[in-house]
C-alpha cells in the first residue's frame, strides 16, 4: 500500500467520523481512496459489486474498448 493510499484512507476515516458517510465531501474522500487504492483491492471491490449486482450494463464501448454507461443506468443501479 502506497503512501497516498494510507493517507487518503485516514483522511476519508476522519472526514467520514465528523460528517458522516453521505456527504458530498466524504464521497469525494473516497474517490481519493480508490484512485490509490492497490491493483489487487480494486479487483477485490470489482468482483464484489458484480456479485452484488451493483454494476450497469455498459451501454457502448469506446474506440480503445472502454465501457460508456448511460446515466439513466448508473441511476437505475
Amino acid at each position: 500500500m502506497s503512501p497516498e493510499f494510507l493517507r487518503a484512507a485516514e483522511r476519508h476515516a476522519a472526514l467520514a467520523e465528523r460528517l458522516g458517510p453521505e456527504h458530498p465531501d466524504v464521497m469525494m474522500a473516497m474517490v481519493a481512496v480508490l484512485e490509490h487504492a492497490p491493483a489487487s483491492l480494486k479487483e477485490t471491490i470489482r468482483a464484489k459489486a458484480v456479485e452484488l449486482d451493483l454494476l450497469p450494463e455498459a451501454d457502448g464501448y469506446l474506440e480503445d474498448g472502454s465501457p460508456v454507461f448511460s446515466l439513466e443506468a448508473v441511476a437505475a443501479k
